[in-house]
């Protein structure tokens, strides 16, 4: 993943199962349903201040195969978060 940050706190990064979504439903309601009850594979991810843009690795061995949402939640004073790419390796 490679990102950019303006804070120091811990963010969260979420994979969201798309596997239960009713046709009906909307993906914003859906997501935030499913993440208030807790239907979600928590992936580590730290903030870092930076100016410049990070590169990190991180094992997402609780990830089973499947197609997921990807959901950010942080916090920041709105200088530069930024989500620049994520790549999924093999």
């Amino acid at each position: 993943m490679c990102y950019q940050s303006g804070v120091t706190e811990r963010g969260g990064m979420y994979l969201i199962p798309t596997a239960g979504k009713e046709e009906w439903d909307t993906i914003q309601n859906y997501v935030y349903t499913s993440f208030a009850n807790k239907n979600y594979v928590d992936v580590p991810f730290y903030w870092l201040q930076c100016d410049t843009f990070i590169t990190s690795l991180g094992l997402c061995d609780a990830v089973t195969p499947g197609q997921y949402y990807l959901c950010w939640l942080g916090r920041s004073n709105n200088t530069h978060p930024l989500v620049k790419k994520v790549e999924i390796m093999n």
